[in-house]
């Protein structure tokens, strides 16, 4: 099972959210996640530090994640997932639908496991170590 790491987009609720749903889930959210140290850093010290924990990181930043996804791919460096959020989706302040969201895209296999369910595929799309064409597909769509 992946453990979460909430980007600073999106509110610390949704962890409680996501857990109430799917018991057993680990989730934490960027502001209570090593005291809140990396909050307001730049994205790739989050995204290391993520690494570095065995967290994946969910987050709706669309402009300059995948950028650094493809730069790190480039070199052959890994990370530890992004899952990342469409808001014209799922709006950033409904955070029982992202919950709801992060538990069927589980259930339904979109965490490396198998297909994702279609509707949840234009909502949330996990991007695992070195799968970078599927994530330049996503952006170009």
């Amino acid at each position: 099972m992946l453990s979460l790491l909430l980007d600073e987009q999106i509110s610390p609720q949704v962890g409680p959210a996501l857990s109430a749903l799917q018991a057993g889930v680990p989730v934490v959210s960027l502001y209570d996640w090593r005291a809140g140290a990396l909050t307001g850093t730049d994205d790739a010290l989050v995204l290391q530090g993520a690494a570095e924990d065995g967290l994946t990181l969910v987050t709706y930043d669309l402009k300059t994640i995948p950028p650094l996804l493809v730069e790190w791919g480039v070199v052959g460096r890994s990370h530890g997932g992004v899952i990342f959020v469409d808001d014209r989706s799922i709006a950033p302040a409904d955070f029982g639908g992202l919950a709801r969201a992060a538990v069927l895209l589980g259930s339904a296999g979109g965490l490396g496991l198998g297909r994702p369910h279609r509707v949840l595929e234009a909502c949330l799309t996990f991007v695992r170590r070195k799968r970078y064409r599927r994530l330049l597909r996503f952006l170009a769509a």
